[in-house]
């Protein structure tokens, strides 16, 4: 059972972290294609996002599993590693998937900039919960000791 459980909680961050890329990546190219003029995005490049968004979400989990201890900081070699990872696969496949066709070749990688600052702050968000667990779990030690 308790395997099952640790299963069930890596998929239920996995599937988390995909929905918030996918919600990103969607935002920023809706905004783009607006400004200059366009009012959809193509099927396609919503399924390349949808399977980017996958990708992002499960390396995460692969390579920065809940146990990592972020109080040192986040600037560490998996997490670096995992933001570089990020970066790469999110302006390759834009550049390869066409996700900006006809707009400015800046684009795709304005699209990498983004995601590389949301995933650097989805990482000081799990920081931030990690402090909060700590103090929380500091606090019930304290009440139980008494």
């Amino acid at each position: 059972m308790k395997g099952f459980q640790t299963f069930y909680l890596w998929g239920m961050h996995a599937k988390f972290f995909m929905g918030l890329y996918f919600a990103a990546m969607v935002f920023l190219a809706g905004i783009l294609v607006a400004v200059y003029g366009g009012d959809s995005l193509p099927l396609m490049t919503l399924l390349q996002m949808f399977l980017v968004s996958i990708v992002l979400a499960f390396s995460q989990v692969l390579i920065l599993p809940a146990r990592v201890d972020f109080s040192r900081g986040i600037l560490f070699g998996r997490s670096l590693l995992w933001l570089a990872l990020a970066t790469v696969c999110v302006v390759a496949v834009a550049l390869l998937g066409g996700w900006f066709a006809g707009l400015p070749s800046w684009c795709p990688w304005l699209m990498g900039g983004f995601m590389l600052f949301g995933c650097a702050a989805m990482l000081v968000g799990i920081k931030f919960e990690q402090n909060a667990d700590t103090i929380h779990l500091n606090d019930q030690l304290k009440h139980y000791q008494r």
